[in-house]
């Protein structure tokens, strides 16, 4: 988790550097019931109008064993969408790791306007 942080500054520091503002990197912490803490960190960089790039990532604290314990989550994707669209494609990698579970799956993303 440390490494990912630390990553994920270090490329908003370098992208800073030429003056884009083409990112995008929100924290939330969360308290469940006085028992539980939820950190997530939501990035997002655009590359072109077509392709951009994001990340989600979620770490609990205080889940007890019997519930499943701790866990971290994490979804990071690269994201294609035609130029005034209102659907996305998305692929990447879909992390879930926990006590019992290591579990890294490919996935894909469709994204479209409802209403």
């Amino acid at each position: 988790m440390i490494k990912k942080i630390i990553i994920a500054l270090w490329l908003i520091g370098s992208m800073s550097t030429y003056g884009q503002k083409n990112y995008s990197l929100y924290g939330t912490t969360s308290l469940v019931q006085f028992e539980q803490v939820n950190v997530t960190l939501d990035g997002y960089y655009k590359f072109t109008n077509e392709l951009s790039f994001s990340t989600w990532s979620q770490r609990t604290n205080g889940i007890e064993a019997i519930r499943g314990g701790d866990y971290f989550a994490s979804v990071n994707t690269f994201n294609f969408s035609k130029k005034n669209s209102t659907s996305t494609l998305s692929m990447g990698i879909s992390i879930f790791r926990n006590e019992t579970i290591v579990r890294n799956q490919f996935i894909i993303k469709f994204r479209f306007k409802i209403l």
